[in-house]
Parts: structure tokens; C-alpha cells; sequence
């Protein structure tokens, strides 16, 4: 009898110690989950911030780049600036952010980006960089796009960001086209070599 109310408390004993443990598990699980949450919470947070900057220096960069004594500035800029305040308005109201980085290597694959190409000019007197991307219509369903450069130019290097987006885009080509005024000191644009670091894609839905 003895022996036998012995076993049934220990049985007891461990049926407790397994429900413990099992509600244990279940709460590291529930943490798990709860920080994994948090964690993508966080990360399409930083993509959202990074795109709105992206999406403001583009503005900054085609803003720059309008002609005042044009006849059409005034549309040119209402276009512009409507353009702008739907892209962040998009990135504003995403439940998800897809940030992909092309390397440039990458792009002679032609899975998303076909191919890309970097040229340099002088705009009174300032040292201008400018990007095309060419782009696949089946593959390609990106808002937004930073072109990292890099320009060399009297043994120092600089690190140059063209910001291009959807609204610019030529559907006929297709290709995207942008360019960004710098400040480095250059006399000479045969002197620079221009670097195509990666390119910096952004969808959001």
C-alpha cells in the first residue's frame, strides 16, 4: 500500500515537473515569437526611414535639377512635386518594405536590373553624375532606386548617391534616368573614373 501511494506521488511529481516545463516551453515560444515579431517590426521600420530619405533626396536631386527661366517651371514643378508627395505617401502607408542591393556583378545576369551605366559632366561649374538603369517590364516592380558611386579624382575617392524613381521612368525604353550635382572640386571630368558600387532597390505594399 505504502509503495503504492509512493508511486502515485511520484507520479504526481512528475506530471507536474512535465506540465511545468511544457508551460515553460510554451512561454519561450511565445517570447520567441513576440521578439521575432518585433525584430521584423524594427527592420521594416529602417527600411521605411531609409526610403523616405531616399525618396526626399530624389526630390532634392530633380528640384535642383529644373530650369527656372523655363516656360513650363510651374507645371514642371506642380508635376514634381506631386510625384514626390505620392511616392511618400506610398512608403508612408506600407505594411512592407522589400529592400533588395543589386551588386554590379549582378546586373550582367539581367534577372532584374539589364543594365547600367554612369556618366559625368560640368553644369556651371559643378561636377555632375548621372545614372541610367535599364530594367526588365516582367521582372522589375521596384518604386524607388539609389544608385551607389563611387568617383576617383586626384588620388581621393568620393562616395556619390544617385536617386532614381518610378515617375521618371521612360516605359518606351524602359529605362530610368537620373543625375545629381556634387560638390567635388573637379577641373578636368576626364580625370574622374566613376565606380558603380551597387544599386539599392525599394518596394513597398
Amino acid at each position: 500500500m505504502k509503495k503504492k501511494l509512493f508511486s502515485c506521488i511520484l507520479l504526481a511529481v512528475f506530471a507536474c515537473v512535465a506540465l511545468f516545463s511544457f508551460a515553460a516551453c510554451s512561454s519561450d515560444q511565445n517570447v520567441s515569437d513576440r521578439l521575432d515579431a518585433l525584430e521584423s517590426d524594427m527592420d521594416t521600420l529602417e527600411a521605411k526611414v531609409e526610403a523616405l530619405e531616399a525618396a526626399n533626396a530624389n526630390f532634392q536631386q530633380q528640384l535642383a535639377a529644373l530650369d527656372t527661366s523655363s516656360d513650363t517651371f510651374a507645371d514642371d514643378l506642380a508635376k514634381l512635386t506631386s510625384n514626390y508627395n505620392n511616392l511618400t505617401a506610398s512608403v508612408q502607408n506600407a505594411t512592407r518594405i522589400e529592400r533588395v542591393v543589386v551588386k554590379e556583378e549582378e546586373i550582367k545576369q539581367g534577372n532584374l536590373l539589364e543594365h547600367c551605366s554612369l556618366y559625368k559632366s560640368m553644369s556651371e561649374g559643378k561636377f555632375v553624375i548621372s545614372c541610367r538603369v535599364e530594367y526588365s517590364t516582367l521582372l522589375f516592380h521596384y518604386q524607388l532606386l539609389t544608385c551607389k558611386v563611387s568617383a576617383n579624382y586626384n588620388q581621393q575617392t568620393y562616395a556619390v548617391n544617385v536617386y532614381l524613381s518610378r515617375a521618371d521612368a521612360n516605359e518606351s525604353t524602359p529605362s530610368l534616368n537620373g543625375g545629381t550635382v556634387t560638390d567635388i572640386p573637379v577641373d578636368n571630368v576626364d580625370n574622374v573614373t566613376l565606380n558603380l558600387e551597387e544599386i539599392v532597390l525599394y518596394r513597398f505594399n
